[in-house]
């Protein structure tokens, strides 16, 4: 008879390290390119306006959002995740270049990209490049990295936006152009910022305008994957959905769009997804619209250390960092006011200049007027997680830590080359027209 030999702790130590190991490498890791057998391509999804918690996957119990949820759920979703600006354009140039604001569009500033700004598609040498965007605030001529991307749509001098579906058409027809190389595709839908008027066939009694308009975007969204399906592109395709800014949804009195820092406006969804590459999961830890560049370089593994204020997220994917300390900043072109968030805390600086004679001068509507400027301006300081809705300001309370922010934004700002109203370069006069035409 064969006697079993007993089982040594140091054995079993070794088989548990191998257990552990063939694990590991079992689960998909993103940002290693080796062994893939086609390039992967880029899709970027931004909705102009699209509030994080008016999307199922973001804890929305009415939200009409399938297409969105489905891909949540198939691939890594950032649960707090910040943009740069309450306005478009900023805010999609600091998207294309991981550059904030202070240093191409300081707020109560429109301005140009820095020089040293390197953008997602200038990054993808060798890629079909193409952005299809539906609002006229990201124009060519309005938008300086768009002259960057080889092929271009927007509405031109239009003064109204087109619809998602007319989008959709432009950029489908890229896809179809482009099976046989690598591309990277932007495309913006501007349906979720008012007014919001979503077709007919999307009306629902119970849901507000804003929530159509989301959910005919979301429809717009299924139909561009069914496309990505269609031409057998999805599973080399890495896709992120995100937007340039949230909606203020009358929060907090502030009626007109997306005016202000409030969290309606600055938390914005991140999902990204990649077959085989990124898991399935829910993130929490601060993010940023900055991250997107420096994510995708690792991602697709390009060489080259471009200037970038984000970090690269795939650690976090991966899971091998933990959840990092960091501290977001985030600017007001409407108030003239400045956002710091660093841990639970978030703080907004206004401005000095005293906004009631502009008020008495506005000739603007009165009910707009006084989204812009309400009165009195007082700098607010939120416990984010013992008060998300922010309704409670302690900075009367909180005074050492009204200073702590202080100082991280002065710091922030000591390298901003637009402190100065002397030092600025020429106002981007198109943009600006543009951003009166709205009423701004």
């Amino acid at each position: 008879m064969t006697t079993k030999k007993p089982v040594t702790i140091l054995t079993a130590v070794f088989a548990t390290v191998f257990l552990l190991s063939f694990l590991s490498s079992c689960r998909p890791h993103v940002g290693d390119s080796s062994g893939s057998k086609a390039p992967t391509n880029v899709l970027l999804i931004t909705v102009s306006g699209l509030c994080a918690n008016h999307l199922g996957c973001y804890g929305s119990p009415i939200a009409l959002t399938p297409a969105i949820d489905e891909l949540a759920g198939k691939g890594t979703q950032f649960s707090e995740a910040y943009t740069t600006s309450d306005m478009t354009t900023p805010a999609a140039i600091s998207l294309m270049t991981s550059m904030s604001g202070k240093y191409h569009s300081s707020y109560c500033y429109v301005g140009t990209p820095s020089k040293e700004a390197t953008t997602i598609p200038e990054l993808l040498q060798g890629y079909a490049t193409c952005g299809a965007t539906g609002t006229f605030l990201l124009d060519p001529e309005v938008f300086p990295p768009a002259a960057t991307f080889g092929s271009y749509y927007s509405p031109g001098m239009r003064r109204r936006a087109f619809k998602a579906t007319d989008v959709n058409l432009y950029a489908i027809n890229f896809l179809e152009a482009n099976k046989t190389r690598p591309w990277f595709l932007w495309v913006n839908y501007s349906d979720a910022l008012e007014p919001f008027q979503p077709p007919s066939e999307y009306a629902v009694s119970n849901l507000l305008p804003y929530d159509l308009s989301v959910s005919y975007v979301d429809s717009a969204i299924a139909t561009l994957l069914s496309a990505l399906d269609e031409l057998h592109m999805r599973k080399n395709t890495l896709i992120i959905i995100t937007a340039e800014h949230g909606e203020a949804l009358d929060s907090h009195g502030l009626h007109n769009e997306h005016t202000g820092l409030y969290e309606e406006v600055l938390r914005i969804p991140l999902i990204m997804t990649l077959p085989g590459s990124i898991p399935s999961q829910k993130l929490s830890g601060l993010a940023s619209i900055l991250d997107i560049l420096p994510t995708v370089q690792e991602i697709l593994g390009i060489k080259g250390k471009p200037y970038s204020e984000g970090i690269s997220l795939v650690p976090l994917i991966n899971g091998t960092a933990q959840k990092m300390n960091r501290v977001l900043f985030a600017e007001s072109f409407l108030q003239s006011a400045t956002a710091v968030r660093s841990g639970e805390f978030k703080y907004i600086r206004y401005n000095d200049r005293i906004m009631s004679k502009e008020i008495q001068n506005d000739p603007r509507p009165a009910r707009m007027a006084s989204s812009f400027y309400r009165e009195p301006r007082q700098n607010e300081l939120y416990n984010l997680e013992m008060d998300p809705a922010e309704l409670q300001n302690l900075a009367s309370a909180s005074k050492k830590r009204v200073e702590e922010m202080e100082s991280l934004l002065d710091r922030w700002y000591k390298d901003s080359p637009y402190r100065n109203k002397a030092d600025r370069p020429p106002v981007n006069l198109p943009l600006l027209t543009r951003v009166r035409m709205l009423g701004y």
